[in-house]
C-alpha cells in the first residue's frame, strides 16, 4: 500500500495593527495557505481562542501544518504577551517536529517588542519539537534580491 505524501501547510495568524509579514511569508511551492486576522475589537485572549478553535478544520486531511506565523502588532502588554505565549504553545502541539513557528514583526518594531518577541521564543523553544524564531522585516532586506547590508564607514 502506498502512502500518500501530505502538502505542507502555512498558517498566517494576524494581529490586528500588524504589519504583513511579507518577507516570512516566501514562496514555498505547493505550500497550503491560510490567513486568519484578528477581528476589530476582538480581545488577545479571544483572539488566541478562536484561532486555537479554527486550526483543527483550516486544512484538508492532505494537508500537513509545518508553518505558522504569527504577525505581532506592537503591543507588550501582560494580556498580549499571555495571549501569544498561549498560542505559540498551541500551534508547537500542532506543527511537531517538521515545523516553524514564527513571530515577526515589522521593521519599524520598537525595542521593546523586539525584546519580548525574542524572549518569548527563548522560553518556548526548550519545550518544543519544532523550530521557533524571530522574524524582523528589517533585518531581511535584501535575502530576496541576494544583496548583503553594506557596513558605511564615515
Amino acid at each position: 500500500m502506498r502512502r500518500v505524501k501530505k502538502r505542507p501547510g502555512l498558517l498566517v495568524a494576524v494581529e490586528i495593527g500588524a504589519e504583513w509579514p511579507a518577507r516570512a511569508v516566501v514562496a514555498r511551492g505547493e505550500t497550503v495557505r491560510r490567513v486568519v486576522s484578528q477581528r476589530e475589537g476582538e480581545t488577545p485572549e479571544a483572539f488566541a481562542a478562536r484561532l486555537g478553535s479554527l486550526t483543527g478544520g483550516l486544512f484538508a486531511s492532505d494537508v500537513a501544518l509545518r508553518g505558522a506565523i504569527l504577525a505581532c502588532n506592537e503591543r507588550t502588554d501582560p494580556t498580549a504577551l499571555l495571549a501569544r505565549r498561549t498560542l505559540g504553545a498551541f500551534l508547537l502541539e500542532r506543527l511537531g517536529p517538521l515545523g516553524t513557528l514564527v513571530f515577526a514583526a515589522g521593521e519599524r518594531a520598537g525595542g521593546r517588542l523586539r525584546h519580548v518577541l525574542s524572549a518569548l521564543a527563548i522560553d518556548l523553544a526548550p519545550d518544543a519539537s519544532a523550530n521557533v524564531t524571530v522574524h524582523f522585516a528589517a533585518e531581511a532586506s535584501g535575502v530576496e534580491t541576494g544583496e548583503r547590508p553594506v557596513a558605511r564607514v564615515a
